[in-house]
C-alpha cells in the first residue's frame, strides 16, 4: 500500500492547521486564566472527537482496512 488514503491526508492537514494553533492557545490561556481558554479547549475537544473517533470505530466494527487472503481449501 504505497498510496496514502486521501481522507487520512486531509485529517492530517486539518490537525496541523487547526488543532496545533488551538492547542498552543489553550496551553497559553489556561495558566494565564484567559476568558477565551475554555472555548478553545471545547473547540479542540469537539473537533478531535468527531474527526478521530469515527475512523477508529469503523475499523473496530468493519475490521482492518487491509484484508488477508483466505486460505485455500485442500481438494480431496
Amino acid at each position: 500500500m504505497s498510496e496514502k488514503p486521501h481522507f487520512r491526508v486531509g485529517l492530517a492537514w486539518v490537525e496541523l492547521l487547526l488543532y496545533w494553533p488551538l492547542a498552543i492557545a489553550s496551553v497559553y490561556g489556561l495558566p494565564n486564566k484567559r476568558s477565551w481558554s475554555k472555548k478553545t479547549c471545547l473547540i479542540y475537544g469537539v473537533s478531535a472527537s468527531t474527526n478521530l473517533g469515527p475512523p477508529k470505530l469503523a475499523s473496530k466494527f468493519y475490521g482492518p482496512s487491509t484484508r488477508t487472503p483466505m486460505p485455500r481449501k485442500k481438494r480431496v
